[in-house]
C-alpha cells in the first residue's frame, strides 16, 4: 500500500495523519486474515492487518487515543519478502516487530470534503 492513516491525538482531538515510506515506495504489510463472502448480488472482499506494540516506537507512539495502546502495522522488509512467503509458522514470529522508524515519515492528511449533494443523488 501506499500509505496508512492514523489519528493524533495531540492537539486535543483526532486529526488525520498520512503515513508513508520515506523513500515514498510501498509499504508491504502483513494481512493475516482474509475472505471473499457473498453480499447480495455482488461480494465483499476483507482483511485483517497484523499490529505489533509501538508505545517505544519514535515515530508511531504518537497515533491513537491517549491512554490507548500505541500499535503499528506489520511491514515486512524487502531483503525478507521470499522468507516471510515460503517461512514456516516458527519463522513467522520473527516479522512481528515495528518498522524503523527513520524509513518512514507523517504528516497531516485530512479527508477531502465529501460533496452531499452528489451523495444524495
Amino acid at each position: 500500500m501506499d500509505a496508512f492513516y492514523e489519528p493524533n491525538w495531540e492537539s486535543g482531538k483526532a486529526v488525520r495523519w498520512r503515513i508513508e515510506r520515506a523513500d515514498r515506495q510501498p509499504f508491504p504489510i502483513i494481512t493475516a486474515i482474509w475472505g471473499h463472502h457473498a453480499h447480495g448480488n455482488g461480494a465483499i472482499d476483507s482483511f485483517s492487518m497484523l499490529t505489533v506494540n509501538a508505545d517505544t516506537h519514535p515515530l508511531m507512539n504518537h497515533f491513537h487515543p491517549p491512554g490507548d495502546k500505541k500499535r503499528m502495522l506489520v511491514i515486512v522488509n524487502e531483503l525478507d519478502y521470499q522468507k516471510w512467503l515460503h517461512g514456516d509458522d516458527l519463522s513467522a514470529l520473527g516479522f512481528l516487530k515495528t518498522y524503523p522508524a527513520e524509513l518512514m515519515t507523517a504528516r497531516p492528511g485530512p479527508m477531502a470534503p465529501r460533496n452531499r449533494r452528489a451523495e444524495a443523488v
